[in-house]
């Protein structure tokens, strides 16, 4: 099985993601940084949702769809890092680590993004309009 397919958790940074790509317009980035560039903010403020409360049901939502991105997650920082990001005691950090993960994938799959890689490009409206189109074929 391919990495994401049939998870609901892609579905759900998708849609979030067509939303920052259309409020960051005129940013300029390097492809491999586009999700973190677009994070900034909750990842500062360590937060995806300003209610521990959202966060707990967002988890509880979507764990039957968590397994694959923790297992991904300790493949690419290692089970130790990992085991400090509970999402018992922090849920807060455990949803903004999975929602970046696979934000930060998701983004790496779109041409436009790929192409641009290792170069700064612009995010203007043809771009935004791409990365989305290639972000729904996902």
């Amino acid at each position: 099985m391919k990495y994401l397919e049939g998870n609901s958790i892609k579905d759900y940074v998708i849609e979030a993601l067509k939303d920052k790509l259309n409020d960051y317009e005129g940013l300029e980035c390097y492809g491999c940084d586009l999700a973190y560039t677009l994070y900034e903010g909750e990842n500062a403020d360590g937060v995806i949702f300003y209610s521990t409360y959202e966060s707990k049901e967002w988890i509880k939502k979507y764990f039957e769809d968590l397994d694959e991105i923790i297992e991904e997650l300790n493949f690419q920082f290692g089970t130790e890092y990992m085991s400090k990001f509970n999402p018992f005691s922090e849920p807060d950090k455990f949803v903004l680590i999975v929602v970046i993960e696979v934000a930060s994938y998701l983004l790496g799959c779109c041409k436009t993004v790929e192409k641009n890689w290792d170069n700064q490009f612009k995010l203007t409206k043809s771009k935004i309009k791409k990365i989305i189109e290639e972000l729904e074929e996902i």
